[in-house]
C-alpha cells in the first residue's frame, strides 16, 4: 500500500471508527509522518509527525476534546504523544510520554467516555494520561520495561496493570500505580494478554516459552512458542508473530 513522504517505513497501525459516511480510515505511524489510508488500500494523504520512529498507534479513535471528532494517539521515541486529528488528517497537538521505544497504549476501560483514559508505557517506564487534558494521573519509572497490558486478573472489576521486563521479572500493579506483586520469570517477557473467556489467566511469552499465570501469579501451564509476540484472536484464540516473520493462530481446547 502507498505511504507517501520520504521514507515511508510502516511502524504501526490503527483503524478508527466509520465516520458519519460510513467509511472506516486506516492510519499509519511511520518515520516522523502520519499516512491515512482507505480500507481499499487508497492513500488519502500524509502530514508530518512530532517525532520519528511511531512505534505505537492506540488501536482505535476517540474523541478527546469532545468536538464529535476522533483523534488517534502516536507514540514516538522524541518523549511525545503525537495528537492526531482523523477528519483534519494533521497532528493537532503534542503530549509528553516516557521517553523511549513505545511499547503500550491502550484504554484503560472503566475510564469515562467524555474523559477517556489510557494505558501509556515506553521502555522506561508507563503512567495512565487523560488525553483530553494532556494530563497524567501518575507516572512510574520502571526500565527495562518490555511490555504492558491492562487486565482484570482477580475479577473484582478494577484494572490492574501487568508489566513485564527484559531483565526477567513481571510486575502486577494497581489502577494507583502501586506494585502490588512481582514475580521472576527468568527471562525477558516479550508479550502479555489475556483472552476473553478466561480473563483471569494471563498468557506470558517469554523469549524460550509461553506460560500461564492464575490470579496469583502462580504458573499453571506451560507451551513451547517460539514468538515475539502474541494478541488475543476472538474469544478463545490466540495469534502469534514468530520469529522470522511467520505469524500462526492457534484455538485452546
Amino acid at each position: 500500500l502507498p505511504l507517501g513522504g520520504d521514507l515511508p517505513v510502516p511502524y504501526s497501525v490503527a483503524l478508527t471508527n466509520a465516520g458519519p459516511d460510513g467509511k472506516r480510515t486506516v492510519v499509519v505511524g511511520n518515520y516522523a509522518r502520519v499516512s491515512f489510508l482507505s480500507t481499499e488500500g487508497k492513500l488519502l494523504s500524509h502530514s508530518f509527525a512530532h517525532g520519528a520512529f511511531e512505534t505505537q498507534c492506540l488501536t482505535d479513535g476517540m474523541d478527546f476534546d469532545g468536538e464529535a471528532g476522533e483523534e488517534a494517539l502516536l507514540y514516538n521515541v522524541w518523549a511525545s504523544l503525537s495528537v492526531v486529528s482523523l477528519s483534519r488528517q494533521a497532528v493537532t497537538r503534542y503530549i509528553p510520554c516516557p521517553r523511549g521505544e513505545g511499547l503500550c497504549l491502550q484504554r484503560w476501560g472503566r475510564s469515562s467516555p467524555k474523559d477517556p483514559v489510557v494505558l501509556v508505557a515506553s521502555d522506561n517506564g508507563l503512567g495512565l494520561l487523560h488525553p483530553a487534558s494532556g494530563q497524567y494521573t501518575w507516572q512510574k519509572g520502571l526500565a527495562p520495561l518490555s511490555c504492558a497490558k491492562a487486565v482484570d486478573l482477580d475479577g473484582d472489576g478494577t484494572e490492574e496493570i501487568l508489566a513485564g521486563k527484559k531483565d526477567g521479572w513481571m510486575l502486577w500493579l494497581s489502577e494507583s500505580g502501586e506494585v502490588k506483586r512481582k514475580v521472576i520469570v527468568g527471562d525477558e517477557v516479550r508479550s502479555i494478554m489475556t483472552l476473553p473467556s478466561q480473563p483471569r489467566r494471563a498468557w506470558v511469552l517469554t523469549g524460550s516459552d509461553l506460560r500461564v499465570y492464575d490470579e496469583r501469579l502462580a504458573v499453571v501451564g506451560v507451551f513451547k512458542l517460539p514468538a515475539v509476540r502474541i494478541e488475543p484472536l476472538g474469544q478463545d484464540s490466540i495469534v502469534a508473530l514468530g520469529e522470522e516473520g511467520d505469524v500462526s493462530a492457534f484455538t485452546l481446547k
